[in-house]
């Protein structure tokens, strides 16, 4: 294994990034938590979202425009450059079209800047990614491994990490990481690589954040350009469900007739949550909190619920199906409701001082297509670390000929 130590590239004061694809900031927020970390360019072409990002962080440095649309003359200098390219085609609940699709496609447009950035010898010293799972298996994992390698030809070298936003925040949410360092910048680094990896001589595969479908990628992939940055163990998560509720008399409950409606949909092992919920909460005189996704299975509308203390993932709330519904079991009755937007910041990690809008539905949507605020800061933590004066070089594997899979 060789391990070698980047010269002095960059301080730990004034690091700057770009992001594109910036929704309503919660990428900046995260990274800004950090404490180093500070936004020089963002970008989206949503208006809506613009109009989030620009009432919580100001107008100075947002561009609302398509990223077509942009070129590297108008970017900064930066450290960082982030990016939550649309998931639309890589979802499975979206068409599959992948890469070739028209919103995930733009992920190409992003190297064409970062690519026009190397011309003028600004290339960034890391690129992160963000993305749903879906990317690891689209079009028969041909996607990620266009990604990796169009990365790799800017001069990157890449670790894939699926964290679950379930350590940090009460939500079950994982989501595709991709991290890329610019390895050029050291000479000592271009040429290294560890031609055989098993799980009998790294640790790298034993984290888990490189789950078996991270380790399959990787296997499948030896010409490629691979970097695992030596992370920490994942937190404990310290909140649950209840810690996020809103509590007050003027939320908007179901009447009589939709609760029997939602009752009704809820069947096999979700009931038999439910009914082991208002059991407990009968012997324990304590309110129990659960949540709930409507599902169609075997043609039949399902209220599929959960009793572990955390909400599902969030969605873009388009239809009921979409809504994460609440399910209030108290000692003598249970109440079902909706999420509200609030609730949704709280399950991505923001703060109740982060202005939202008035429409519950608009605020639904545009927490449900964010990311967790303190997943992103556990991330920049990690990429300053390996980046800053005298940090330790991650380890760079070059044609990875031989991979056990260890947690398969």
């Amino acid at each position: 294994m060789v391990i070698d130590t980047l010269r002095p590239v960059i301080s730990t004061q004034n690091l700057l990034f770009a992001e594109f694809f910036a929704g309503i900031g919660l990428v900046r927020k995260g990274l800004e938590q950090e404490g180093s970390w500070q936004c020089a360019f963002a970008n989206d072409i949503d208006k809506f979202k613009a109009d989030i990002y620009t009432r919580n962080f100001g107008k100075d440095d947002f561009l609302l425009d398509d990223i077509a649309n942009i070129y590297a003359n108008s970017i900064p200098d930066v450290t960082l450059v982030t990016a939550s390219f649309p998931c639309q085609d890589l979802s499975l609940a979206g068409n599959r079209k992948g890469l070739t699709g028209n919103r995930s496609g733009t992920f190409f447009e992003l190297i064409r800047i970062i690519n026009e950035l190397k011309t003028e010898k600004r290339l960034p010293s890391a690129v992160l990614l963000e993305n749903v799972t879906g990317l690891l298996n689209s079009n028969n994992g041909k996607d990620i491994r266009e990604v990796i390698l169009s990365l790799n030809q800017l001069g990157y070298s890449c670790d894939v990490l699926v964290v679950n936003a379930a350590y940090f925040v009460p939500q079950s949410r994982p989501r595709v990481f991709i991290i890329g360092l610019n390895t050029s910048m050291s000479e000592s680094l271009t040429n290294t690589g560890l031609k055989n990896i098993s799980s009998n001589n790294t640790i790298y595969f034993q984290h888990p954040c490189r789950p078996s479908s991270v380790q399959k990628i990787v296997a499948a992939n030896p010409d490629l350009s691979w970097n695992f940055l030596d992370i920490p163990p994942l937190p404990i998560r310290k909140t649950d469900l209840a810690d996020i509720i809103e509590i007050n008399e003027n939320q908007k409950w179901f009447n009589n007739v939709e609760l029997a409606r939602e009752l009704s949909y809820i069947r096999d092992n979700s009931k038999n949550r439910l009914d082991k919920a208002s059991s407990d909460a009968q012997t324990t005189g304590k309110t129990i909190y659960l949540t709930g996704y409507r599902r169609m299975r075997k043609g039949l509308i399902c209220l599929e619920t959960r009793n572990d203390s955390i909400a599902g993932c969030l969605r873009t709330a388009s239809g009921g199906s979409s809504r994460q519904i609440l399910i209030v079991v108290s000692p003598l009755a249970i109440k079902m409701r909706y999420m509200t937007a609030r609730e949704y910041a709280r399950l991505q990690g923001v703060e109740d001082s982060f202005w939202i809008p008035q429409n519950e539905n608009l605020g639904r949507f545009a927490f449900g297509d964010a990311v967790a605020v303190p997943v992103i800061t556990w991330i920049g933590r990690e990429i300053k670390r390996h980046l800053v004066i005298n940090s330790q070089c991650p380890v760079l594997l070059n044609h990875v000929t031989e991979i056990s899979v260890v947690n398969a």
